[in-house]
C-alpha cells in the first residue's frame, strides 16, 4: 500500500511540474479590493447585490451574527 502512496505522489508531482507554466496565478481578493475607490466599491457591491441577491443575503445575515 505505501509504494502506491509513493507512486501516486510522483505522478501528481510530475504533473503538477509539467502544468506548473499553464497555472495564472492571481492576487487574493482582499488585496484587489483594497486598491478600488469608494466609489468603485459601491459600484461593486450593487453589483453583487443585483446578480447574486441570496448568496449576498446568505452572507450578510452570517457575518451579522457574529
Amino acid at each position: 500500500m505505501k509504494g502506491n502512496s509513493l507512486a501516486i505522489m510522483a505522478i501528481l508531482s510530475v504533473i503538477v511540474h509539467v502544468q506548473a507554466p499553464a497555472v495564472c496565478l492571481r492576487a487574493p481578493v482582499s488585496e484587489s479590493l483594497s486598491r478600488l475607490h469608494r466609489d468603485q466599491l459601491q459600484k461593486f457591491a450593487q453589483y453583487l447585490i443585483s446578480e447574486l441577491p441570496q448568496q449576498v443575503k446568505y452572507l450578510f445575515e452570517t457575518v451579522s451574527d457574529v
